[in-house]
């Protein structure tokens, strides 16, 4: 029996590991190669310099940031917790080419209301709460709208998630 609990701990340990592993990096896939010569990056760009890649369905585009927002939550001046966000954009096709262009404008606007949120108390004690959700969802479609004005139907948060230390 005693010879078992070796071998079952470090199974246990080494499925955790790949479960934890697999959160922190929040599933994401490798980017694929351009079908074309150029892209919404411009020709030089290959997919691996990409931070957001399109994924098409039937009647719109998505834009899908594929590094996430690392937010820390302060307390006492030390930072307390990260939470982590994936967050994607449902925009309308023939804006795609304008509003990937603006990939690093967005990422910009997005990290300073998080931040702002943040130090407002949403990432606290009641971030999950649906309310909390649609206040983090609706500030960022806002902040979405003040770098490109049309185009960006709505905000996707993919993930959300909040590490303490």
């Amino acid at each position: 029996m005693k010879a078992l609990i070796l071998p079952v701990l470090v199974s246990i340990s080494a499925a955790g590991g790949v479960f934890a592993a697999n959160m922190l990096n929040g599933g994401s896939q490798p980017a694929a190669a351009p079908a074309s010569g150029g892209d919404a990056y411009g020709a030089e760009a290959s997919a691996k310099d990409a931070s957001a890649t399109p994924e098409k369905t039937d009647t719109s585009d998505y834009m899908r940031f594929k590094r996430q927002f690392v937010v820390p939550v302060m307390r006492d001046q030390a930072v307390e917790a990260l939470v982590l966000l994936n967050i994607g954009l449902d925009i309308e096709e023939s804006k795609r080419d304008e509003i990937f262009k603006k990939e690093p404008r967005f990422r910009d606007s997005f990290i300073r209301e998080l931040l702002q949120l943040s130090n407002d108390g949403y990432f606290n004690e009641e971030m999950t709460s649906p309310d909390t959700y649609e206040v983090v969802r609706e500030t960022l479609l806002r902040s979405a709208r003040t770098v490109q004005e049309k185009g960006v139907n709505d905000v996707l948060i993919l993930d959300f998630s909040r590490q303490d230390r």
